[in-house]
């Protein structure tokens, strides 16, 4: 939820740029102008993250998604967790959004 609500922020910044009525600004991204005003309400419900990241393109912004592993914890962050042969401790897995030269960082 936090990557759709970032993604949805950065869009709506950029619409708002525009200084457009609300149905030049929907036909431009394609969609309806009541869709247009769900996205400036901050619906998010409403919107996948996969229907964003087409808008945020369609906007003109520039989408880099980088899904990698982040640092490994030590032993004292997971006293509990029971190593398995060749672990390090607990792995924390990171995306790293960038939309145009907004970046966006979301652990999960």
């Amino acid at each position: 939820m936090t990557m759709r609500s970032n993604v949805m922020t950065v869009i709506n910044a950029t619409i708002r740029g525009w200084n457009t009525t609300q149905a030049q600004a929907a036909r431009r991204l394609g969609i309806t102008q009541p869709r247009l005003n769900d996205l400036l309400k901050g619906k998010i419900s409403k919107f996948s993250l996969d229907t964003l990241l087409t808008l945020a393109t369609r906007a003109g912004l520039k989408v880099k998604i980088d899904v990698r592993a982040a640092a490994v914890t030590g032993e004292a962050d997971t006293p509990q967790k029971k190593k398995t042969p060749g672990s390090h401790g607990a792995r924390q897995e990171g995306v790293l959004l960038s939309l145009s030269d907004r970046t966006l960082a979301t652990k999960w």
